[in-house]
């Protein structure tokens, strides 16, 4: 939740550090989908704050397409970080 707002510090003492696995899980999340935005063409119009807000950078050009390719692109980015901490954690188990 902290991380919709921007608050990154809770998370980064409070999870990532104990839990290095999720931390690795987040990461391949990110990579996967940043390959899937820049596979659609995506392009950042103005860098706002890095919260949700940064999401309204991505609305421009002619058709709405690039803020649906962004929003594709964080879905695909929290699915995959999702299911990675999922095996990850059972793993450990």
């Amino acid at each position: 939740m902290q991380a919709l707002v921007g608050l990154g510090e809770p998370g980064i003492y409070g999870i990532y550090l104990p839990h290095r696995s999720v931390f690795a899980a987040e990461l391949l999340g990110a990579f996967c989908g940043g390959v899937v935005m820049s596979l659609l063409g995506c392009k950042l119009y103005a860098l706002t704050a890095s919260n949700i807000m940064i999401l309204l950078g991505f609305v421009g050009g002619e058709s709405n397409m690039n803020f649906i390719c962004a929003v594709i692109g964080g879905l695909v980015a929290a699915v995959v970080a999702i299911v990675v901490t999922m095996v990850l954690k059972l793993k450990e188990d």
